[in-house]
């Protein structure tokens, strides 16, 4: 509008003008101006123009002013947005903005409310400061920082800070859905966590969906429940998902001297004559032995009446020894048992129990 005013005041000026002079331009009968009609190469051909001479350009078709250097051209208010809306935009080279380096501002009632930076090409709400580079930052206004409404207008969920963490609230439900406290701990119904991860609840806490597919395992801690209720976990040592729940399976012999036999189960039967039936594909992650006297004796975990072992493990003088890192998988179905080979003098009162994780 001050342009559409300033041009209005000019042409105003040059009708007195032309009025009192009797100049270049001149009144028609039905008193309106006629400017000087000129093509851009005639323009730029006028010899030692006045400062503020005007013509109408018939190459630009547009009125041009002299302002002492250069001619301008002087625009009307078609090009401005108005509080009406525009028609006939291009995107590609209409905008509101600035052309200079200069950050955008809008602001109401002479509070700024929203600034669109040049340097940092990032946007900010209610006067934030600019924080590294990230695009969106929204200063909070007292504790509340954003509001989500669904589609009827309805807040449903919202943002605020609240004593030292970011609290998730259903809207008019409750506070602290989600609380991420200062320092890293996470409270779900909970504004005061006393772990990592702190769930309150009069309802079911926690539940993983359980999964007839085995995952792909990659890193120590990944967890899945597969539909045969258990717990798994992946063990990078033996890059396999192995259960989080183990079993001991033994054998023994009440004897002072136990020398090349099958040790028995704890029904006492020998057991090559039976054996620990595997209910599921199984890992055997552990063995531990213990005699009553110091010897070396070897002793064989065999299956399935197979008298070749699929593990052999030696006591070397000493009572007992075990071993935590035993990676020997067996199969649904498979029986174990237990062999201890001809000792001199025999093995006083051996006892054996293996640790079986199950396996997917």
């Amino acid at each position: 509008m001050k342009i559409f005013y300033s041009l209005t005041r000019k042409i105003i000026c040059c009708v007195a003008v032309c009025m009192i002079m009797q100049a270049k331009a001149q009144l028609d009968p039905n008193l309106i101006l006629t400017l000087v009609q000129v093509t851009t190469t005639e323009m730029n051909g006028i010899a030692s123009p006045g400062i503020g001479s005007l013509v109408f350009n018939t190459t630009e078709n547009s009125v041009f002013e002299y302002n002492g250097t250069t001619w301008l051209e002087m625009t009307t208010n078609d090009g401005a947005w108005k509080t009406d809306g525009n028609a006939g935009t291009d995107d590609t080279t209409d905008f509101i903005g600035t052309t200079d380096p200069e950050d955008f501002v809008l602001s109401a009632n002479g509070a700024e409310r929203l600034r669109l930076s040049q340097g940092n090409q990032t946007v900010r709400v209610n006067q934030a400061t600019q924080f590294n580079n990230h695009p969106f930052i929204i200063r909070a206004n007292g504790d509340d920082v954003m509001a989500f409404q669904d589609n009827t207008g309805t807040t449903e969920w919202h943002w605020n800070l609240l004593g030292n963490g970011l609290n998730f609230a259903e809207s008019g439900v409750a506070d602290f859905r989600i609380f991420m406290e200062q320092g890293g701990q996470v409270g779900i119904n909970t504004s005061t966590p006393d772990a990592q991860l702190d769930i309150e609840s009069t309802d079911v806490p926690l539940r993983i969906q359980p999964s007839a597919t085995t995952p792909t395992g990659t890193l120590g801690g990944q967890m899945f429940i597969d539909t045969d209720g258990l717990l798994y976990t992946y063990d990078t040592t033996r890059t396999k998902w192995l259960s989080m729940d183990r079993n001991m399976v033994g054998w023994g012999r009440n004897s002072g001297s136990a020398s090349n036999e099958y040790l028995r189960q704890f029904n006492g039967s020998q057991s090559n004559n039976n054996g620990w039936r595997m209910i599921r594909d199984a890992t055997i992650t552990a063995i531990t032995v213990q005699s009553n006297n110091i010897d070396t004796f070897d002793i064989q975990i065999r299956s399935n009446d197979n008298t070749a072992p699929i593990l052999t493990f030696t006591v070397t003088a000493a009572e007992g020894d075990h071993d935590n890192t035993i990676n020997i998988d067996v199969s649904e179905g498979d029986f174990i048992q237990c062999f201890l080979p001809t000792v001199a003098g025999g093995v006083s009162n051996p006892q054996v129990l293996i640790e079986v994780a199950w396996r997917k």
